[in-house]
């Protein structure tokens, strides 16, 4: 009989405390800012907005950071650990962004990036990113694939934080006919 009431005793203990963490969750959760998300397809540019849950106080709330990333599609991110706002491109074949000056932002604008400077363009603003489409792409320090080249493969359900000294300085991106191996 001992055992059966700490076995019960212990049940109700893990109950409670799981119905008081729900609630912070819920609380952090609520309080998120929103992002702007930008997807170029093939057919246009498509806005949209969601949570910046990478802003969150929980492992597993910011966890959720980059399920707006869809498989199909590069996508960038002005924050570290995929926050603040996001611009993605789809899997089409010798895809590119020649100049990220030219990638406006859709309403807040980006920033600050390492100048401490808010923009309405993309230009040296990206710090983190997740490929999940088949393709290799590269992003590059200067306009139209020039400077430094930097390879972004195939990473699955993560993202990728820029190393510090390249935070903030992608211009350009391309994606090349070749399947990641």
């Amino acid at each position: 009989m001992l055992k059966v009431k700490a076995v019960v005793a212990a049940v109700l203990v893990t109950v409670s405390l799981g119905s008081i963490a729900t609630p912070a969750y819920a609380s952090d959760e609520a309080s998120l800012p929103k992002r702007t998300v930008t997807k170029h397809t093939g057919d246009g540019v498509v806005v949209t907005e969601t949570l910046d849950y990478a802003k969150s106080r929980y492992a597993n709330i910011r966890a959720k950071a980059a399920a707006d990333c869809p498989v199909g599609y590069l996508c960038m991110w002005e924050d570290a650990h995929a926050g603040g706002q996001a611009v993605m491109w789809n899997d089409v074949k010798g895809n590119h962004e020649n100049d990220f000056t030219n990638v406006m932002s859709p309403g807040q604008p980006y920033g600050p990036n390492r100048w401490g400077v808010l923009s309405m363009d993309f230009n040296d603003q990206m710090s983190s990113w997740m490929n999940r489409t088949s393709r290799t792409w590269y992003w590059y320090f200067g306009a139209n694939g020039t400077w430094e080249r930097h390879q972004m493969g195939w990473s699955g359900d993560r993202w990728i934080n820029v190393l510090d000294n390249e935070n903030d300085h992608a211009s350009s991106v391309y994606s090349w006919l070749g399947q990641i191996s």
